[in-house]
């Protein structure tokens, strides 16, 4: 299918860019520290699932579980990791906006 077809080049793309070599760049560099890189993942997972909870107090955590990681997130290596992966998300999420925009769902229900 055509389609298929332009969404694995918009792939291949992606992949190919320098906002994902920063990216792979930033996560092997950061995960030659075995203990850092843990670190950084239960960070994330934590981050991660107070951003996605209804929990009132969910913005006091996040401030504390920063307050907690303060040293690890102004690593050099974490920093980059952390921005690198930013980037690509936020990249991501242009693409996947600009096919949204283009496609009409009829989400028109929503409002009635």
């Amino acid at each position: 299918m055509e389609l298929e077809k332009m969404a694995e080049a918009l792939g291949n793309a992606l992949v190919e860019s320098d906002i994902y070599s920063r990216y792979i760049n930033a996560r092997e560099e950061l995960s030659k520290d075995e203990n850092l890189f843990g670190r950084t993942l239960r960070f994330k997972k934590d981050c991660f699932y107070l951003h996605n909870c209804s929990d009132s107090d969910r913005l006091d955590k996040l401030k504390g579980i920063y307050g907690e990681n303060y040293d690890m997130v102004n690593d050099k290596k974490v920093k980059e990791y952390l921005d690198a992966e930013l980037v690509l998300c936020r990249t991501v999420q242009m693409i996947n906006n600009i096919i949204i925009d283009k496609v009409d769902m009829n989400t028109d229900f929503l409002d009635l």
